[in-house]
Formats: structure tokens, C-alpha cells, sequence
């Protein structure tokens, strides 16, 4: 997961499983809080072991929130 917030960027959410990497969502203009929702409900879906967040600027509430 790649989290952007404001601006032109967008968060993106992918799936990997093996060497087979999926994209799922591109969400753009959702707050941390939105994006932390949309990735536990992914993980969920898909039934993930673990997610791998950019934690750098806005990524940090979102892995705070995930953990």
C-alpha cells in the first residue's frame, strides 16, 4: 500500500501472492482513516497474512491503525 491523501496523488493498494502481483484499488482524495478501512477490508476479502505499507509521511497513521 502506497498512502497519498491530498493533491493529484492516489493511494495504491496492490496484492501480491507468490511472484504474482495484482492491482486491487487506486483511491484517490480518501483521508488515512478512509484508506486504513479500505485496506483492512481488502486484506479481509482476500484473506492476507500480512500488508506491507509505506510508512513514510502519511503511511504511518495507517500502519499504526492497521497493527
Amino acid at each position: 500500500m502506497d498512502v497519498a491523501w491530498r493533491g493529484s496523488d492516489s493511494s495504491a493498494l496492490y496484492l501480491r501472492s507468490g511472484l504474482v502481483i495484482r492491482k486491487l484499488d487506486i483511491i484517490h482524495g480518501m483521508d488515512p482513516m478512509g484508506v486504513t478501512g479500505a485496506t483492512i477490508a481488502r486484506m479481509n476479502e482476500h484473506d492476507a497474512d500480512c500488508a506491507n505499507i509505506d510508512v513514510i509521511g502519511i503511511g504511518a497513521g495507517v500502519v499504526s491503525r492497521v497493527r
